[in-house]
């Protein structure tokens, strides 16, 4: 297939403003400087192809009676959520695919800053975003809610974002607006106006060259029009068929075999916990959690050994770390980055470095950390550190290659909570300590969803 390059530089703003009034109004704009208009690119001298995006205003006003501290939630209650979006459209004038990759980046004119009162580091003004298309495919269709007060300068908070079309498509990216009310005195914020502007940036667009894999669609006792398709590691699923089955509803298509079933999260409450059976070297390993506490009020595990000496991703009742235990020199290398709220928080391990919610929280580049001995153990630490919460999901790297990907599951033969792993034939984890796990509920393979199970793999059809 002939390459088509492209190159495209468009520029689309969206502005934020936020001004508050405690008793009055709080005001809240994410308002486009180019709303409405259009950036079209033209590529190469025989053939054409289009793309051009526009942007639409957001704003959101919360008023004095609306927020109510008085009676909110101490853990935060959204006053008011808004949104706008990011609308690209693509006119194939080629043959065959068409990959574009963009930046989206946020630029704050002035910064917001938390409540001298947020003393426990509450989310208080956030962004968040989800992107889908009408028939293409993208590697990012989630941005994870973000602390605005984090974006104190010109920041990518999408990387990379790549869009394959075959055919004329509409990438539509919408963001999130979310003010958090709190039981305590939020009236530092009056009066104070917060601006910046979300862009696209970086955009090029070349003949799509990404390798793909064959998914083989089973209905399971149901009919399909369509036995297989094209899909590639880390995209989108793209659109998926609707199978038939006479009596029957059908619920969705799922990565798992009959007998299991993806669900939102698994809910640990005390002494549970799982052995992924994985010996984790800080060294050369990697990982990617989600989480959301439902208490702090005592020491918690999250991610970790099982033994005293070696503890990753926990809460601790005197503070909070993210900490490693060296075998080598029995010492010890920690960060306080890990929030203590009960908010959804993902952390990335890689290279020595952590991240909480995509900010850097800890460069431990120049330790030098041993060999473990001990395997990663998701939740209760030895009878003590119980964690409650929910885990969302935990991958696990080595050099950069994906050992594990757990995502929560229920085991329908034993009627029990866990996760499975998409990496390796979907073996089923469960709890290991005292107890019962519980999970949230059934999530099912959509077209916005990730591609996560490498090389040819089965959905089946969920009835």
């Amino acid at each position: 297939m002939k390459k088509n390059k492209k190159l495209i530089y468009i520029i689309i703003a969206i502005s934020f403003i936020a001004v508050s009034a405690i008793g009055a109004t709080y005001a809240y704009f994410l308002a486009s400087g180019y709303s409405n208009k259009t950036s079209t690119v033209s590529v190469t001298a025989d053939a054409l192809d289009e793309v051009s995006c526009t942007a639409t205003d957001l704003s959101m006003t919360v008023t004095g009676s609306d927020m109510k501290q008085g009676s909110s939630s101490a853990t935060g209650t959204v006053a008011k959520t808004n949104t706008g979006t990011i609308t690209c459209t693509s006119t194939k004038h080629t043959t065959g695919a068409t990959k574009c990759t963009m930046d989206i980046i946020y630029t704050p004119t002035n910064t917001f800053t938390k409540s001298s009162n947020n003393t426990a580091n509450n989310l208080e003004l956030t962004l968040s975003g989800a992107g889908t298309t009408t028939s293409g495919v993208i590697s990012k269709p989630l941005y994870v809610e973000k602390d605005m007060s984090k974006l104190t300068t010109t920041t990518t908070i999408i990387d990379d974002l790549e869009w394959i079309f075959d055919s004329n498509d509409t990438l539509t990216y919408t963001m999130t607006s979310k003010f958090y009310n709190y039981n305590y005195n939020q009236n530092d914020l009056a009066g104070k106006t917060y601006n910046g502007t979300i862009s696209a940036t970086n955009i090029t667009c070349t003949g799509n060259s990404t390798t793909t894999n064959t998914v083989t669609f089973i209905a399971n006792g149901g009919s399909v029009s369509q036995s297989t398709k094209q899909v590639a590691t880390g995209y989108t699923y793209g659109n998926l068929p609707t199978p038939t089955k006479s009596g029957s509803s059908f619920k969705g298509w799922s990565e798992l075999p009959t007998g299991y079933q993806e669900v939102e999260y698994i809910t640990f409450a005390g002494a549970q916990q799982i052995n992924t059976g994985f010996s984790f070297n800080p060294a050369t390993d990697s990982l990617e959690v989600a989480f959301k506490a439902s208490r702090i009020d005592q020491n918690g595990m999250i991610l970790g050994s099982s033994s005293g000496t070696y503890m990753w991703l926990y809460y601790y009742q005197s503070g909070n770390r993210i900490s490693y235990y060296s075998y080598s020199t029995n010492g010890q290398v920690s960060s306080s980055g890990l929030p203590r709220d009960l908010n959804y928080h993902y952390s990335e391990y890689n290279n020595k470095k952590a991240y909480m919610d995509g900010a850097l929280i800890a460069d431990w580049t120049s330790s030098s950390f041993g060999s473990p001995s001990y395997t990663f153990h998701i939740g209760s630490y030895g009878g003590s550190y119980y964690f409650y919460g929910n885990i969302y999901y935990l991958r696990l790297y080595r050099n950069g290659t994906p050992m594990m990907n757990l995502i929560p599951c229920y085991n329908s033969s034993t009627s029990k909570y866990g996760f499975c792993d998409l990496l390796n034939n979907d073996t089923f984890y469960g709890n290991t300590g005292s107890g019962n796990l519980t999970g949230g509920s059934n999530v099912y393979v959509t077209k916005d969803s990730i591609v996560y199970k490498p090389g040819a793999h089965t959905l089946y059809a969920v009835w």
